[in-house]
């Protein structure tokens, strides 16, 4: 029998939704796959904690759009897919994610997680976890002792300030990073942040505070995203120091097959900056003010001899000086 004001289908799937629940009830069957119980009022207690324990089959747990303060503990260990977005979670504790081992994906965003509520620990149990959607929470650095087996990671829209080796370094196996729209300035990069990831394919640090492409990018990425910031100019070598100031450039990633500088500050290139490109399939450059006097020369003869799309190119246009002001590259 499923419960009242439930449904319950033959492929052992529950759906309670939309019912102003504010507890995970007594009575779901044992045998079930997924529960979903979403858009209710669901809030932590004994009782939501019980019943959710009990269901040893459970594959699929999706209680996003409730009114959960904490991660739920004594989830069972079962579960490989979790959907808590949209709730006011604050605090995931030491043992929150205690035995689920099996776990593969975590979604966690637009929640109001906090680097001090999350514990340095709290994923030590998710050993196969590859995905985590942290997404509109409250973030200021990129978390520390996240589980070294993620293959995504997305951490878009906090407040994250701070990238720092120890946060990055474990985790070797990611493919995916998006830390767009956040707050990342230059002097809070730690250098060699990212370098040790090496299977590190799509970069997003579009929408923050940069003003030089970061120095120390791995050289196996595909995918640089760097759009909605201030960076003013493309140096064709990084610098060999480690200051604050310190710049990057795009000679070592020589995979790159998209890049976005677009909406930056850009006003020139330094020559020989995009002459390691030579699998780049996209650049977007548009929305910057280029200054189209002779030290662009450059990039003038680089786009005209390369295979690359340069995307919006009607939008790609000259600044300054003022005989030039709207005439595209």
């Amino acid at each position: 029998a499923c419960v009242r004001n439930c449904r319950c289908d033959s492929r052992n799937n529950v759906y309670c939704i939309e019912n102003s629940w504010t507890f995970v009830p007594y009575g779901i069957p044992v045998e079930t796959r997924s529960l979903n119980m979403y858009r209710n009022n669901i809030t932590n207690g004994p009782t939501t904690n019980a019943n959710l324990e009990r269901l040893i089959n459970l594959k699929k747990l999706d209680m996003h759009q409730n009114d959960l303060k904490s991660f739920p503990i004594g989830l069972p260990n079962s579960l490989e897919l979790i959907y808590f977005q949209k709730n006011d979670i604050k605090y995931i504790g030491r043992n929150s994610l205690h035995g689920l081992s099996n776990l593969n994906e975590l979604h966690l965003d637009e929640n109001n997680i906090t680097n001090k509520g999350l514990s340095s620990v709290a994923f030590k149990d998710a050993t196969r976890l590859m995905e985590l959607v942290l997404t509109n929470n409250l973030l200021t650095a990129v978390p520390e002792g996240l589980p070294v087996s993620l293959r995504v990671l997305r951490l878009d829209n906090n407040l994250v300030q701070r990238v720092t080796v120890s946060a990055l370094q474990p985790l070797t196996r990611l493919i995916r990073l998006d830390l767009s729209g956040n707050s990342i300035m230059q002097k809070f990069v730690e250098p060699s942040a990212f370098l040790g990831l090496h299977r590190l394919r799509t970069l997003d640090i579009s929408a923050n505070r940069l003003t030089q492409i970061p120095k120390g990018l791995p050289d196996n990425l595909d995918e640089l995203l760097l759009s909605k910031n201030s960076i003013e100019f493309v140096y064709s070598t990084s610098s060999e120091n480690d200051s604050p100031t310190a710049h990057g450039s795009l000679s070592g990633l020589t995979m790159l097959t998209k890049l976005d500088l677009s909406s930056n500050k850009l006003k020139s290139v330094e020559y020989g900056a995009f002459d390691s490109q030579q699998r780049l399939r996209t650049c977007e450059l548009q929305n910057n003010p280029w200054q189209c006097d002779c030290y662009l020369t450059y990039l003038k003869h680089w786009l005209s001899s390369t295979t690359t799309t340069l995307s919006s190119e009607r939008n790609t246009r000259c600044s300054s000086p003022q005989a030039f002001s709207g005439v595209t590259l």
